[in-house]
């Protein structure tokens, strides 16, 4: 059995299930980073990193594909 305190939720904290999963780690003990930006507005606000232009650009992979 895992322990909520070694696990950590990766999200954009946006509407909708990634909020209500959000919900459920922060109820279960699981830490929680949501990822944002300048001009988005995450319905989360716990464990918020505002991820820097340089690191968008680096995530930017979908024109790749």
């Amino acid at each position: 059995m895992l322990n909520p305190k070694d696990c950590t939720l990766y999200s954009g904290g946006a509407a909708g299930a990634e909020a209500e999963f959000g919900l459920q780690a922060e109820r279960h003990g699981v830490r929680e980073v949501n990822f944002t930006f300048p001009g988005h507005e995450p319905v989360r606000q716990r464990g918020l990193r505002v991820l820097t232009p340089e690191e968008l650009r680096e995530g930017n992979v979908s024109l790749v594909y």
